[in-house]
């Protein structure tokens, strides 16, 4: 396939994380989303191919405040604004 991010996502389709609770599926998930949302050229080292800002789609299936708790976490983490 055609990397958005070098070797763990595709640049078309769809993407899904899937595992046990509690292992970090929608850090992983929103920590991608918004390295691709804010133009970034690397994921953890990873690079993504298309860094200019782009769209990206987040679906939450946590609740509100679980996904505002680790959304402020991420951009804490990375100084997103």
């Amino acid at each position: 396939p055609t990397w958005l991010i070098e070797g763990f996502l595709p640049e078309h389709g769809f993407s899904m994380l899937y595992g046990d609770p509690g292992t970090g599926k929608s850090f992983l998930a929103l920590d991608m989303g918004l390295h691709i949302a804010t133009g970034q050229a690397k994921w953890h080292g990873q690079t993504i191919h298309k860094a200019t800002a782009g769209p990206v789609l987040y679906i939450a299936g946590e609740g509100e405040s679980d996904f505002k708790l680790r959304l402020n976490a991420c951009k804490a983490k990375h100084l997103f604004p």
